[in-house]
């Protein structure tokens, strides 16, 4: 796999480890930009994290498995996570996406995607989580059928729908945290298409035709933008609220408009080198603002400061399209200027994370009932949870990478 290939799908087995554990900075007009890494990963921990906490926190979605007890803070934790960390995955999936079109070739480029994403949307699909679904079905949905009559019945929606049937969709098949592979996948091949037809050849060099990067004005026109067009969007369709786009893209629509949007720029970014152009100053204002909306969230969430309830749905959609706008910028220009480097650690850590990615729910989920009957209180089994969920799913990654034919998926 091409070492530049910095979507989350992508694998740096192609770099040999540097000797010693001091970092080598590399500057930013190298092909790898070793701060994307970097950022990937940790926002790998975040995601891990995110889902471990998803059992003991007040959440409108659904999750595998349901403790009795809820930390009411964990709320705002998912709120921050929720407004940006996927769509600055979108993004960072998109750098890399032009230059590689380039050099394989449409027809490599899709084959490429379809079976890095597509193998293991089925694996899951298939083989994971009717297990996961299943569980949740025995131990907190009321359900009494067999294994093999859920799978039938339920999970892929064999014959009518069971009467009193409890949970989240109806049949329960369901790509599950997979869904970012899903859109990944027909994303990049809508962009094929459109590079088949749009026939111009791009320099896939991200050190090459450097423009000027968005200044201020332009990325509060952005967030602006997505603030109107999530507002609209989400009168008809809140958060937490998923379906099945033409019956099998699975799709959370509430947040579709900044996923999309910052994939398309983030295809734009790389060939316009706005990553090395943005100004240090600029991006980490801009992370400041983000910051900012994230603490202007709590201070409302939790009627800190007096708030109209009438207007609390707008604050909430602005301040999430500012987080997510300004934590794309600030993010990526901090690890441009602080984290721009790497140790043998760090390569090991962006090899794996996209496996790391794959696996952690079905770990996340096993010590989630692992634990279930400690005496514990929700804060301490989510730290738990997250604490052992984050190693055990690097190092799950780290030797399915091994097993022969894997590592051309993982």
């Amino acid at each position: 796999m091409d070492s530049n290939a910095l979507d989350i799908g992508a694998s740096s087995s192609g770099v040999k480890p540097l000797s010693g554990v001091i970092p080598v900075p590399l500057p930013v007009s190298q092909t790898r930009l070793w701060s994307l890494d970097r950022l990937k990963v940790v926002l790998t921990f975040l995601v891990i994290a995110h889902h471990a906490g998803q059992a003991y926190g007040s959440t409108g979605g659904f999750w595998f498995y349901e403790n009795a007890e809820r930390w009411l803070y964990l709320r705002q934790f998912f709120w921050m996570n929720a407004s940006f960390f996927m769509g600055l995955f979108f993004f960072i999936s998109a750098v890399f996406v032009p230059g590689s079109y380039e050099r394989k070739g449409g027809a490599a480029f899709v084959k490429d995607k379809a079976i890095r994403f597509g193998a293991p949307l089925l694996i899951f699909v298939l083989l994971v989580n009717p297990v996961l679904m299943y569980l949740s079905y025995i131990n907190f949905r009321g359900g009494a059928l067999p294994f093999t009559a859920y799978l039938t019945q339920i999970y892929f929606g064999m014959g009518p729908k069971p009467a009193g049937l409890r949970g989240p969709l109806w049949p329960d098949i369901n790509c599950g945290h997979l869904w970012f592979l899903e859109h990944l996948l027909v994303y990049s091949i809508l962009f094929a298409v459109l590079r088949f037809v749009w026939r111009r050849p791009m320099d896939p060099k991200p050190d090459r035709g450097k423009a000027e990067a968005p200044g201020d004005l332009a990325i509060l026109g952005y967030a602006v933008a997505l603030t109107l067009v999530s507002l609209l969007v989400r009168t008809r369709y809140p958060i937490d609220k998923w379906m099945f786009v033409l019956d099998f893209i699975q799709s959370e629509p509430a947040h579709l408009p900044q996923y999309l949007s910052l994939f398309i720029l983030g295809t734009v970014a790389m060939r316009k080198g706005w990553l090395q152009t943005t100004p240090r100053a600029r991006g980490l204002r801009w992370l400041c603002i983000g910051i900012g909306a994230v603490v202007a969230g709590g201070l409302v969430r939790f009627d800190l400061i007096p708030f109209p309830p009438e207007a609390k749905g707008i604050f909430f959609v602005t301040a999430e399209c500012f987080i997510a706008t300004g934590f794309t910028v600030g993010l990526c220009t901090l690890f441009r200027e602080f984290f721009n480097n790497t140790t043998p650690l760090w390569q090991v850590l962006g090899a794996d994370a996209y496996g790391a990615y794959l696996v952690h729910v079905p770990i996340v989920v096993a010590l989630q009932y692992a634990i279930g009957n400690v005496p514990a209180g929700a804060v301490q089994k989510f730290l738990l949870v997250t604490i052992a969920g984050i190693p055990l799913s690097y190092l799950a990654s780290h030797y399915l990478r091994k097993l022969p034919g894997v590592a051309r998926v993982v």
